[in-house]
């Protein structure tokens, strides 16, 4: 992999939005059909409050091969770093969309832009941070790939120093959802609290391999990225996990509970799209915009 000597940031210009939508293929079939019908979570989310700016920027990472996008979301005005430098540090949420989900698109698929208008207090100047997850599952790969590296190293190094910035919570959906815990596990001084839906995680390799057969390259690999086995930083916090009944990581979802943490979990009717998570998002934001007071 070709590397880089700096580390470079840049708006770039916001592109349409695009519904998330699940990818089916030979090694992963996430959604069940009878899961598309659920009609309430794909109308539009009702808002009191004004949508959050979303501002996209891409930057080059010694740990991934091509351009990482990533999109701050921020109350009311468009973000503008030279402005935002010097007042008061905002709380930043790191957030992580699905399998190959663009950054902008993991908070417009969701409508978290205008859910968090109603449900961050005004005085939180909380902002939301939106990253491209690729398909790497968010840890070390034989590709040469990692992920979570960019994220921990790199991008929320850089943010927190440029935008003035302090990241405090994650939040997460399907891969990302493992992703957001895999982070709080390793780095538990950034992350105060944890919010995902429908996480990809799995109770053994065996599970793994009839579910998601690349999420990991070997037994090994899997072991050494298993939070049911190495919680690590994940001891003693708030999360907040939420999975639909018919959801292939349901089972997972239920019994995951590191030693000491507080767990919301809601285990209710629904599967692995868009349409549960938007059902449950709004409750989601509010644990993180609660924990951000704390």
């Amino acid at each position: 992999m070709k590397r880089r000597r700096a580390l470079l940031a840049f708006p770039i210009l916001a592109a349409g939005a695009v519904v998330a939508s699940i990818a089916t293929s030979p090694a992963r079939t996430y959604v069940r059909p009878a899961c598309w019908n659920d009609i309430r979570g794909l109308l539009p989310v009702p808002h009191a409050g004004t949508p959050y700016a979303l501002t996209d920027f891409v930057f080059a990472s010694k740990h991934v091969a091509g351009p990482v996008h990533y999109t701050i979301a921020t109350p009311h005005i468009a973000f503008d770093p030279a402005r935002r430098k010097g007042k008061n540090t905002a709380q930043a949420v790191i957030c992580l969309g699905g399998r190959g989900v663009a950054a902008r698109d993991v908070i417009e698929s969701v409508r978290l832009h205008e859910i968090a208008a109603d449900a961050v207090p005004p005085t939180e100047h909380a902002v939301f941070i939106a990253v491209d997850g690729g398909e790497s599952y968010w840890h070390a790969r034989e590709s040469g790939e990692d992920r979570m590296t960019m994220l921990l190293d790199e991008l929320i190094p850089y943010v927190q120093r440029t935008f003035d910035l302090r990241v405090r919570a994650a939040m997460g959906w399907s891969m990302g959802g493992y992703g957001a815990l895999l982070a709080a596990s390793r780095r538990p001084d950034l992350f105060a609290a944890v919010a995902v839906a429908s996480p990809a995680l799995f109770r053994d390799y065996e599970t793994m391999r009839r579910q998601v057969p690349d999420a990991f390259d070997s037994s090994i690999d899997f072991v050494a990225n298993d939070l049911f086995r190495v919680p690590g930083g994940l001891m003693g916090k708030p999360l907040w996990i939420a999975c639909g009944d018919a959801d292939p990581f349901a089972e997972a979802s239920r019994g995951f509970a590191p030693p000491r943490a507080t767990v919301v979990r809601t285990i209710a009717p629904g599967c692995h799209d868009g349409g549960f998570w938007r059902n449950h998002v709004a409750e989601q934001t509010r644990f993180i915009a609660h924990a951000l007071t704390v």
